[in-house]
């Protein structure tokens, strides 16, 4: 598939319902804030309003925000999607000899490449019996590596001379699994609504309370 970078992306808010408690603890009669079930910063559309109190929706965003910041910076600002802060023109980079780095700079975001890396996990160990590991159980990686602006011996020369540029793009896949978990719970939320979704663990992995989301998750 191409995407067409000067192409606006769907923004249009779309409401999937009314919760009137957090979607995450259950919690009622304390201030709740609206959910985005796809994150936000990824141009998500889809929104629970009254559905996430203050303490969970703290933690939400913070495994987004790891997500969003490393695994996906580079395509977000190529693609100008959406953020809460101002859009920097530059993307930071480091230079690196011999794997160590020298300088940290910054590269205008029409000469980055868009790249990142998407983990391939095992199946969710709920469905074959694997004996229980914490965190999640990767197999390896789905790598992105288009390059656009520039490529990239240009890019070195450009910008590294005899370095090599690099970006900081990595991530913690158990907030990725978390993140995919979050989705998937917001959307079956807003489908079968808060008091129809039996909870057989899948709250306490994504709010970070069990280090148990490899039983949930899987990408491949």
């Amino acid at each position: 598939m191409t995407i067409n970078p000067s192409s606006p992306f769907e923004t249009t808010r779309t409401v999937l319902g009314n919760v009137g408690k957090c979607i995450y603890c259950k919690k009622s009669g304390v201030a709740l804030s609206e959910e985005h079930i796809i994150p936000y910063g990824l141009n998500g559309n889809q929104v629970l309003l009254n559905a996430s109190c203050s303490d969970c929706s703290k933690i939400t965003s913070a495994f987004e925000l790891d997500i969003l910041r490393h695994t996906f910076m580079l395509p977000r600002k190529v693609f100008k999607m959406r953020s809460r802060h101002n859009h920097d023109d530059e993307i930071p980079a480091k230079l690196e000899i011999e794997g160590k780095t020298v300088q940290s700079i910054k590269i205008p975001k029409d000469d980055a490449p868009i790249m990142f890396a998407l983990p391939i996990f095992l199946p969710p160990s709920v469905l074959d019996n694997r004996p229980f590991q914490p965190g999640i159980q990767g197999t390896g990686e789905f790598q992105i590596n288009e390059i656009r602006g520039i490529a990239k011996e240009k890019l070195r020369k450009k910008h590294g001379g005899p370095s090599i540029v690099s970006f900081d793009i990595a991530y913690k896949p158990t907030n990725f699994a978390r993140m995919l978990a979050k989705i998937a719970y917001g959307f079956a939320v807003a489908n079968f609504g808060i008091d129809d979704i039996e909870d057989l663990g899948i709250l306490s992995a994504i709010k970070g309370e069990t280090d148990d989301i490899g039983k949930w998750v899987r990408v491949s």
